[in-house]
């Protein structure tokens, strides 16, 4: 009446020999050559090798964006977390470990690589004692939910956590967990109590009162990458500072000056005389600023010592 049993039993072994499921969670890298536990569990786990696939898409895409210059570090960056993911191996959770190193590194890379729009960052007031700036770039179309946190000059990317209620966003040792308006911090071990300030987001100007403004001037070494070849001068730079931060910088090659105009995310917006306002991606690194832009197929990179102490070193090494 229900036919023969062992058909099925066939029919389902058949299946599971089929070259389609064998191949259904194949990662970026081949299976055949997967070395430990983690790189043989991503090649078992379709949702693990989603994930890798995910990966190799979006490092591909942050290589393209990045500086020249940037790609070698970034290229040894990927092969260190490779190996931190590996070492999951070692935790009580090794699937969930897998799985968050894939989800914190996507979104690292896809800020860091500006291939996101930029939210507008928002500011808050901290009970610091030294009125540190503090702003949050919120990115909620990430997966998991993210935020830049910048707190004085330092910066880093959190991650949504689950909660009882409001929003908690944690990476590492710090944790900012905000209920309507209110949040907690913890930086550190340093235990914050942040409240958001009207009309505080970057590109809103709060009225002079209630802003600190400085400027400071300085001559350095700058200079501009185009095709491969290297130009270098000397610059003076004006920065001007709201709150101990330096929001708008005006920058004077030899022949050209520019305002730069400092958003979230990694994101300037340039302005020269007669010229329409662009916008690039900059990087600072060991008090090098570089600016990228891009006009079609074209690129160009700005770049300038912006470290104020850095460039008078530089510039005193150059001599008069």
């Amino acid at each position: 009446m229900y036919g023969n049993p062992s058909c099925g039993v066939i029919v389902i072994a058949a299946l599971l020999a089929s070259p389609v499921l064998a191949q259904a969670a194949s990662p970026s890298y081949d299976c055949a050559k997967a070395r430990g536990e983690v790189e043989s569990l991503i090649c078992a786990d379709e949702g693990l090798a989603g994930l890798d696939r995910r990966m190799a898409e979006v490092f591909g895409k942050a290589l393209e964006r990045w500086p020249t210059a940037e790609v070698a570090n970034q290229r040894a960056f990927q092969r260190g977390w490779i190996k931190g993911r590996n070492d999951c191996w070692k935790s009580d959770e090794v699937r969930a470990c897998v799985d968050s190193a894939y989800r914190t590194r996507l979104v690292e890379i896809q800020i860091q690589s500006g291939q996101l729009s930029a939210p507008t960052p928002v500011g808050y007031a901290c009970d610091d004692g030294d009125e540190k700036p503090f702003f949050v770039a919120f990115y909620r179309q990430t997966d998991p939910p993210s935020a830049v946190i910048t707190y004085g000059d330092a910066q880093l990317i959190a991650l949504l956590a689950p909660s009882g209620s409001g929003a908690k966003y944690t990476a590492g040792n710090v944790m900012f967990w905000e209920h309507h308006g209110e949040a907690a911090v913890d930086w550190f071990g340093t235990k914050l109590v942040c409240r958001a300030r009207a009309g505080a987001a970057i590109g809103q100007r709060r009225p002079m009162s209630a802003t600190r403004s400085a400027t400071e001037d300085f001559r350095t070494l700058c200079g501009v990458i185009v095709g491969g070849d290297t130009y270098r001068y000397l610059c003076d730079v004006t920065n001007q500072h709201h709150d101990s931060r330096v929001v708008e910088t005006t920058l004077r090659y030899p022949d050209i000056e520019f305002q730069l105009l400092w958003e979230g995310a990694h994101r300037v917006r340039m302005r020269s005389e007669g010229a329409v306002p662009f916008v690039g991606r900059y990087s600072t690194y060991e008090g090098e600023t570089n600016i990228v832009v891009e006009d079609g197929s074209d690129q160009k990179v700005y770049f300038y010592v912006s470290d104020k102490d850095a460039a008078a070193r530089e510039v005193g090494n150059v001599g008069p």
